[in-house]
């Protein structure tokens, strides 16, 4: 019923079913191996213009196109990591603020005055917060 509505031949169906693939889906699969293997051995960092650049050197010609078009297809994608880059220049919201603290009377016992900080680590993939909390006692 399907064949007769794609208006295929049955014999050309089960023909089509037994048939090796293509020179081309050879070679795109044999490349694929060298592609995972250079995109392994980068650590998920390169892109397709770094493989491509890579297979070059390696004495493999291929287009960019192609191996951009065979890692999306496999799914790889390269992993950015951001760049840590020092601020040079003080922005205005990151001004210094007067310290109200070193105006208060001295504690008289504890728990009267607390500090805290949050910061963020990165830790593997992922980032984790720490929060600090102190307590003093002049």
């Amino acid at each position: 019923m399907l064949c007769a509505r794609l208006k295929v031949s049955r014999s050309g169906y089960y023909d089509w079913l037994k048939r090796q693939s293509s020179q081309r889906q050879q070679q795109n699969q044999a490349l694929l191996v060298d592609v995972r293997r250079l995109f392994e051995k980068a650590k998920s960092r390169y892109g397709s213009p770094k493989i491509h650049r890579a297979l070059r050197l390696e004495g493999i010609r291929v287009g960019a196109k192609r191996v951009a078009r065979l890692m999306r297809e496999a799914g790889l994608k390269a992993r950015v990591e951001r760049v840590y880059r020092r601020m040079n220049k003080r922005r205005a919201e990151l001004k210094v603020l007067p310290n109200y603290r070193l105006d208060m009377p001295k504690p008289s016992g504890p728990n009267q005055q607390w500090s805290s900080d949050v910061t963020y680590i990165r830790f593997g993939c992922r980032h984790v917060f720490l929060a600090v909390m102190v307590t003093e006692n002049r």
